[in-house]
């Protein structure tokens, strides 16, 4: 053989040997391709179900959150009275009795503030108060029901035609609780 035959063969082997490494490289080229598309479709998943647990954990985390402002704003619609923490103003508490309609002998007109607070001491505007007294002769003006102004206080004034000591009695008409600090009122002649 001569030198040309032997590297012929040496050139056809090594050509068989580079197809064969190039069939390999091809197959690794493709094997790859395949799985970046399957890491890709793996992904897309992987991230779909990432961003639904998130939005959950935060949808979770806001409703926790709001719910208890949110009861609280609810629960202040409906705040009562404390019977104990609201009170009643005489002023003055000893009053003179008389004819309204007579000039020489006006009564005395007493006046009775009612203050509505909540169990924390706060105000109680815009309720509406019904105030009594023991006594049948006592009036009330300008009526025996008022609002409370924006500081949670009701006024009225009280007259009366005949003397005597007068229990008043203010009562929240939408709880219905009664003020347990109120003065009496004595009416003389």
């Amino acid at each position: 053989m001569n030198t040309c035959q032997v590297l012929t063969s040496r050139l056809r082997v090594y050509n068989r040997s580079l197809l064969r490494r190039r069939i390999k490289v091809d197959n690794v080229i493709n094997s790859c391709k395949n799985q970046e598309r399957l890491y890709y479709v793996k992904d897309k998943a992987f991230l779909t179900l990432s961003v639904l647990f998130f939005l959950t954990f935060f949808i979770g985390i806001i409703t926790v959150s709001l719910q208890k402002p949110l009861m609280q704003t609810l629960k202040a619609s409906s705040v009562n009275p404390s019977p104990l923490k609201s009170f009643g103003i005489v002023f003055p508490q000893i009053g003179k009795i008389g004819d309204e309609n007579s000039e020489d002998n006006k009564p005395t007109q007493v006046k009775v503030t009612i203050v509505l607070r909540d169990v924390n001491g706060v105000s109680l505007p815009n309720r509406s108060v019904k105030l009594v007294t023991s006594l049948s002769s006592v009036n009330i003006k300008p009526s025996n029901l008022q609002t409370t102004n924006e500081i949670g206080q009701a006024i009225f004034n009280l007259t009366s035609d005949n003397p005597g000591t007068a229990q008043v009695q203010a009562t929240d008409v939408v709880s219905n609780s009664t003020v347990a600090n109120i003065p009496t009122v004595e009416f003389t002649e």
